[in-house]
């Protein structure tokens, strides 16, 4: 089940980013390393059991195993691209529920946007704040858009209660 919710997740992350311009996929690996490609550059992405493979329109096919991604962001500029090692200090996002059940983001840089979509891809809250009430949502799995002025960060939350 888990393997079938990340690929919802990673597919409408990337719908979600094409359609808002952006240009370049960066893969976060647990070994505190990024992968950058540009969105125009990748024909496919597809899973196979516990890996992730990411074929270019040109050259070999990469494979990421699940375990070893800790994230996936998506840049608005292929100008923003930072030397892999700091593009995780660029667009730094923390997000939690606080005790009165709200999503709480907080990040360095100025905070222009906070979108919820549900895993079919469907909006269903959209703010310029850093809290968001999330109470009258049901319990599931929900994609957080988090957009600043050094790019966009999606982030997954579980709401359970």
């Amino acid at each position: 089940m888990k393997l079938k919710q990340l690929i919802m997740v990673v597919a409408i992350m990337f719908g979600i980013a094409t359609t808002n311009g952006q240009d370049k996929l960066v893969i976060h690996l647990v070994n505190n390393s990024d992968v950058a490609v540009e969105i125009n550059k990748i024909q496919r992405i597809t899973f196979s059991g516990n890996n992730m493979l990411l074929k270019p329109v040109t050259g070999d096919e990469q494979s990421y195993h699940l375990d070893n991604i800790t994230g996936i962001t998506f840049l608005d500029d292929p100008s923003d691209i930072c030397e892999k090692q700091n593009v995780d200090k660029n667009i730094e996002v923390n997000v939690y529920v606080n005790s009165s059940g709200e999503l709480v983001v907080e990040s360095p840089h100025l905070i222009t946007g906070v979108t919820v979509f549900d895993l079919t891809g469907r909006t269903v809250k959209t703010t310029r704040q850093s809290l968001v009430n999330v109470n009258s949502l049901s319990m599931g799995v929900y994609l957080l858009k988090v957009e600043t002025h050094q790019g966009t960060v999606t982030k997954k939350f579980v709401k359970n209660r």
